[in-house]
């Protein structure tokens, strides 16, 4: 057990591994943002000047799109930096359903913070 710690601690401090956490959780917070304008766009259209060229809700639902576009790529980079280490497979199938839920519930909060 004690080799198991010690490999963590490698992998999280020396090899970068929180910095690469947080730079996944950033950019999630980031297409989470971009999600959360679009659909504020398409809630509430009368509220947005788009300078008559978009009609509101096709801006908001190309936004919602490009966001979760970005979720996706997110998540896609994660995996395969996880299969490139040689993580085991319930490991990285493990992750991924956490990052999905995570995910799915911030663009909720952020949404629900966003429109009131």
């Amino acid at each position: 057990m004690p080799d198991a710690l010690r490999s963590l601690k490698t992998e999280l401090l020396d090899e970068g591994g929180i910095e690469e956490i947080f730079s996944h959780l950033r950019n999630l917070l980031l297409a989470t943002v971009v999600i959360a304008a679009g659909s504020y766009v398409t809630r509430r259209p009368e509220e947005v000047n788009l300078f008559g060229i978009l009609s509101p809700d096709l801006a908001g639902y190309g936004v919602e799109a490009v966001g979760a576009i970005l979720v996706g790529l997110n998540f896609l980079d994660g995996f395969y930096k996880l299969t490139r280490l040689g993580s085991p497979l319930i490991l990285r199938t493990a992750l991924a359903a956490l990052y999905l839920l995570i995910s799915i519930r911030l663009v909720h909060f952020v949404v629900l913070l966003r429109t009131g």
